[in-house]
């Protein structure tokens, strides 16, 4: 069985691990959104062929609301109701511990692009192909 284009390799992704410090950057950007919208900014944003779940924002939404990272309030306008979420201090202090966890990856990951990029290019020159 071939893979789907641009889809991540076959058992790399720990799923989801990411989402919560998604969501409270679109908060601190953004301001007030309802989870429709946050989900909208994923779907904007994610790679294509990967697979998403928009049950997943709303599960993450309560477990941030849980921890006092976000707080919500029901509007009531024309339309069906809307949970519109904020974030607050302790969600501050959230994404910036998210912030200290992804930098250092992200170099290693700039690493392993810029090593593969070199070794590819290499095997490319030897006119290596399989």
């Amino acid at each position: 069985m071939t893979r789907k284009e641009n889809a991540p390799p076959a058992g790399s992704r720990k799923k989801n691990r990411h989402l919560p410090a998604f969501v409270l950057l679109f908060l601190a950007r953004d301001g007030e959104l309802h989870g429709g919208a946050i989900n909208e900014k994923f779907k904007a944003i994610w790679p294509p062929g990967w697979s998403f779940d928009p049950g997943a924002v709303y599960r993450t939404l309560r477990v941030l609301e849980q921890s006092g990272a976000v707080s919500s309030y029901w509007k009531f306008d024309s339309g069906p109701p809307q949970r519109i979420y904020r974030l607050t201090d302790e969600g501050w202090r959230e994404l910036e511990q998210w912030e200290k966890d992804i930098a250092p990856r992200v170099k290693n990951l700039q690493y392993f692009l810029a090593e593969y990029a070199r070794l590819a290019a290499g095997r490319k020159k030897r006119g290596v192909t399989e």
